[in-house]
C-alpha cells in the first residue's frame, strides 16, 4: 500500500521482538512475572491485568510451580551444558541426534537463557542435577554418558507420568516435591530448550522457512505453508 500524496509523516513503526526478548517471553509463557514485563513493556498501563499477574505469581511461587527470578543469571558450567545437548538429543526429531549444528544451538540457546533470563539458570542447573542423579540410581552413570537409547527410556520414564495424566492428575503431582521437580523439567527446561531451538535460524530452517524469524518478506510466509527452499 503506498502513503497518500501530501503525507510527511510517516506513521511509526511498532519494535520488532529479538531473539533475546523472544527468549524472555518464553520464560514469561511459565512465569507470570515475564508476561507482566512483556506487556508493560510493549503496552504499558493494563493495571488490572498486572494486578492479576502479580496475584497469580504468588500463587505459583507458594506452589514452587515459578522462576525463582532471585536466583538471577549467570553462567552455565561445560559439564552442565553438555547434559543439555545430551538431552536435545531425546527432543529433537531422530534424524538430528548427534547433529552438530542442532547440538551447537541447543548449547547457544541454554547459556541465553541462563544468562538473559532471571531464575532459568537454576531451572537448568535443577534439570541436570535430576538427569545426573536418575542415570546414576538405574544405571551408575551420569545422564550424558548413557546411550541414546538408555537416555531416550530415562526421560521417558520421568515425564511419563505428568504428560500423560489428566488435568487431576497433574494438579495432585504438584502436592509433592518430585513431582514438581518433573513439572519443571518439562516446563522450564525441556519445553524452554525447544522452543530457542526452534526459533533459531537453523531450527526456522528445519521447519521449512528459509528468511530468518522475523524478516518474512510477506504474509504467505505466514498464513500458509511455506514455499520450499531452494533445492529442495
Amino acid at each position: 500500500m503506498t502513503e497518500p500524496r501530501g503525507s510527511s509523516a510517516s506513521p511509526p513503526r511498532q519494535g520488532r521482538l529479538s531473539r533475546r526478548v523472544f527468549l524472555v517471553a518464553l520464560a514469561g509463557a511459565a512465569s507470570a512475572a515475564g508476561v507482566g514485563a512483556l506487556l508493560r513493556a510493549r503496552w504499558g498501563g493494563l493495571r488490572g491485568l498486572e494486578d492479576r499477574v502479580r496475584h497469580a505469581r504468588r500463587i505459583r511461587a507458594r506452589l514452587g510451580l515459578d522462576l525463582d527470578a532471585s536466583s538471577g543469571v549467570g553462567e552455565l558450567t561445560a559439564a552442565e551444558v553438555q547434559t543439555l545437548a545430551a538431552l536435545s538429543d531425546v527432543l529433537l526429531p531422530s534424524r538430528l541426534a548427534g547433529n552438530d549444528e542442532a547440538r551447537r544451538t541447543i548449547e547457544e540457546v541454554a547459556l541465553e537463557l541462563a544468562r538473559d533470563v532471571p531464575g532459568q539458570r537454576l531451572e537448568l542447573q535443577r534439570g541436570v542435577a535430576l538427569l545426573d542423579e536418575r542415570g546414576r540410581r538405574q544405571h551408575g552413570r551420569d545422564f550424558a554418558s548413557l546411550s541414546l537409547a538408555e537416555r531416550r527410556a530415562l526421560f521417558d520414564e520421568i515425564v511419563a507420568p505428568m504428560v500423560r495424566s489428566g488435568a487431576v492428575g497433574k494438579g495432585l503431582r504438584y502436592v509433592f516435591a518430585n513431582g514438581r521437580d518433573v513439572w519443571r523439567l518439562w516446563r522450564f527446561v525441556a519445553r524452554g530448550l525447544m522452543v530457542g531451538f526452534y526459533a533459531s535460524p537453523f531450527g526456522w530452517r528445519l521447519v521449512g522457512y528459509a528468511p530468518s524469524p522475523g524478516s518474512c518478506p510477506g504474509l504467505d510466509y505466514y498464513q500458509g505453508p511455506p514455499p520450499p527452499l531452494a533445492g529442495s
